[in-house]
């Protein structure tokens, strides 16, 4: 467990007083904010430091190899109709990159038609959105480079493969990035052009995430002509995504706000032949996100507007006359939550559970329940997507022991057929999943999943990752996680804590882990790790805890909060600067989870758990690896370097305090095959180095790891 550790780069520690209300505190490495070259020398020696001590471990190039296994091989993503044709998102066998390939018909044979590591030189950006044309004659498409969430805008010819002239620049942010939803390119029937969202040209580069408005633009045509058609008047805040319904009868727009003391949305819609109209309000704005699918004039509505779960309403674009829309209720709320859906010619499809087993339930439009689909125990829906006409509904769906397979499923027939991908899963027959509960300082029971060998030994010797979000209402649902095979297959547990804060059980859970009831996060993640140990699944010696985004402001909290209970956290991406966290990167979004710094009581909240200034001045420190992509421009990598620099500052234990910032990568740092294989590399590396599994290897699973 030992390993050469080269000296920590001096980091220089400013006074630099900061007062907001009647609030003071010493910011001493906001010049880590900055982009100097100084900034840029400490940041490298940092991260050569933290690769020396990782790349140094004895586990590090069998995990490398065992990683490059179970990511490398061919892998089936999401599948779209498009009239006649099948859209597939596929990564081939040893390929960097996800590509995007097209069939005459769903068991055809398939060509390729935009692959970003051969057709854009040697910049190889990431393939990200992709959006047929109803016929499929066209297709847009984004591609991001470097990481970038700031994407250009282009469309292909998909019978030629000729890129058109048509590109809306990356400086608009087209097509942004929603964290609550997917945003979409929406073309006209006739496949002439399509509604999209962008901010307006001349909007300075620092708010570019903001200011969106939704246009039309038409094939051969200069993006500067294109039409602004909705957003006049609204809040730089707010986000909007397009919808057409059939024929091109109605435009619809929902229009999304998080910068507010809670998320709300709005929906809006009026005739396309009719531009002098007005759009007219369908849905007032309310607490809660909507998610919508349209199907002929009626608009299926998924929402989260009260204390339990999701329900899913419907409206006809012909009642617009009335204002608002008569919402009618057809899957009401109730103890279940509602997952992953999509709506098809004739029914309504969800990822609900019956009994506590994951199933899909097929509704029709009147929302009466005809049929359920058992799945795999544990096993969890990534997406649902279906035929425009037709009975299909293709969805993809894996659990902690099987790995992502794409199944279709013949609503007529009832007939389920799925991908012949292999399973890099590790199977049933040696591992279990178990469901646990606790409870949190204030009584609250939480659910944990539990993934481990059969037959473990409670003996508090097991070297256990702890992994939780809680936040923004997402839920935590139990899915293949690659990252955590090579624990599993060396004797480890593995846990997923459903802390407040998610969605798991409904807005009400949501609520109890956001703003002023933040702490409750914090408090259900550390009562997981007293769990663990008290059952004697592990030890502190031998508890390590990760999450990334939210879930590294999480496990860096709980470090500060109770450093003693850890012997290693992971903070990925973490938020720890919660008095400057909504000046980058679009973060206003975020004020509706968190509270704003702008208002003194919300600050006051916000300054009792931020890790940056909450970290006294001496703490025995468990080992730290901080992981801040360099180019993360969703949460800024500076949020990083400053926690790690109150960490080093005031650690009074020998235990390694890392930073790794990887060059050119986003938020996840996952822009190809290779810096998502050194990701978790580096990750498991340092929970193998710290947690105390021995070297060689050991087990009939060693000469895999």
């Amino acid at each position: 467990m030992h390993s050469h550790l080269e000296e920590v780069p001096e980091t220089r520690r400013e006074t630099n007083p900061v007062q907001l209300g009647s609030y003071r505190w010493n910011d001493p490495y906001r010049w880590l904010e900055g982009d100097s070259e100084e900034v840029t020398t400490w940041s490298r020696a940092q991260d050569v430091r933290a690769r020396q001590a990782l790349n140094s471990q004895p586990h590090y190039e069998h995990l490398r190899s065992r990683f490059e296994t179970l990511l490398a091989g061919e892998r089936a993503g999401k599948v779209v109709q498009a009239g006649k044709r099948f859209f597939f998102r596929t990564r081939q066998n040893g390929a960097e990159l996800w590509s995007l390939w097209v069939s005459e018909s769903i068991d055809g044979t398939k060509r390729l038609v935009i692959d970003p590591s051969t057709m854009f030189g040697e910049s190889q950006p990431k393939l990200a959105g992709t959006y047929p044309s109803p016929q499929g004659r066209f297709v847009a498409f984004q591609l991001s480079h470097e990481g970038s969430s700031l994407m250009p805008l282009q469309v292909m010819e998909v019978d030629s493969g000729r890129v058109l002239d048509d590109f809306v620049p990356a400086e608009l942010n087209p097509v942004a990035r929603l964290w609550h939803s997917d945003n979409r390119v929406t073309w006209t029937a006739d496949e002439s052009g399509y509604y999209y969202s962008r901010c307006p040209e001349g909007v300075s580069q620092d708010e570019t995430r903001y200011h969106q408005k939704i246009y039309f633009h038409r094939l051969g045509e200069d993006f500067v002509q294109d039409e602004l058609v909705f957003g006049h008047e609204l809040s730089r805040e707010k986000s909007l995504i397009p919808y057409l319904s059939e024929a091109d009868r109605y435009l619809v727009i929902s229009v999304h706000d998080h910068s507010g003391s809670t998320p709300s949305s709005e929906v809006f819609a009026r005739e396309v032949n009719k531009s002098s109209q007005t759009f007219r309000q369908c849905l007032p704005g309310a607490p809660g996100v909507v998610d919508l699918h349209l199907k002929g004039q009626v608009v299926f509505v998924k929402a989260n507007r009260s204390e339990s779960h999701a329900s899913i309403a419907r409206f006809s674009l012909d009642d617009m006359d009335t204002e608002p829309c008569r919402l009618e209720t057809v899957i009401p709320s109730n103890s279940r939550n509602l997952g992953a859906w999509g709506v098809s010619e004739n029914a309504i499809i969800v990822e609900t559970q019956e009994n506590e087993l994951p199933c899909l339930a097929i509704y029709n439009h009147d929302g009466d329940l005809k049929q359920v689909v058992e799945l795999e125990p544990f096993a969890s829906i990534g997406w649902i997507t279906t035929a425009t006409h037709g009975s299909l509904v293709y969805f993809s769906m894996s659990s902690p022991l099987s790995s992502p397979k794409v199944s279709r499923l013949d609503l007529a027939t009832m007939e389920c057929a799925t991908g012949d991908e292999s399973d890099r899963g590790l199977g049933s027959e040696d591992y279990e999943i178990q469901t646990v509960w606790f409870s949190s300082r204030d009584g609250t029971q939480v659910r944990m999943h539990l993934v481990h060998r059969r037959g473990l030994k409670r003996n508090g010797k097991n070297p256990t990752v702890l992994r939780a979000y809680g936040a923004f209402g997402v839920s935590l649902t139990p899915k293949f996680r690659a990252d955590v095979m090579p624990l599993l297959e060396q004797g480890g547990v593995y846990a997923e804590a459903n802390v407040r804060g998610g969605g798991e059980f409904g807005q009400s859970w949501h609520r109890a882990g956001s703003r002023e009831n933040k702490q409750n996060s914090f408090d259900d993640l550390i009562a997981a790790g007293e769990f663990l140990v008290d059952e004697g699944y592990t030890s502190k010696e031998h508890l390590g805890c990760l999450g990334w985004s939210n879930g590294g402001l999480l496990t860096t909290v709980a470090a500060v909060q109770r450093p003693d209970l850890w012997r290693a956290v992971v903070a990925g991406a973490p938020v720890t600067d919660m008095t400057r966290f909504h000046l980058t990167h679009g973060a206003r979004h975020w004020i509706s989870e968190f509270g704003s710094p702008e208002n003194e009581d919300e600050l006051g909240v916000l300054l009792s758990y931020s890790p940056y200034h909450n970290v006294p001045d001496e703490i025995a420190a468990p080992a730290i690896l901080i992981y801040a992509p360099d180019a993360d421009d969703r949460v800024a990598a500076w949020h990083g370097r400053k926690q790690l620099a109150q960490w080093q500052a005031a650690s009074t234990s020998a235990r390694p305090i890392l930073l790794r910032s990887p060059l050119h990568t986003g938020h996840q740092a996952n822009s190809n095959l290779t810096t998502t294989v050194t990701r978790y590399t580096d990750i498991m590396a340092f929970f193998f180095w710290q947690l105390g599994i021995p070297s060689p290897l050991r087990g009939k699973d060693s000469a895999n790891v």
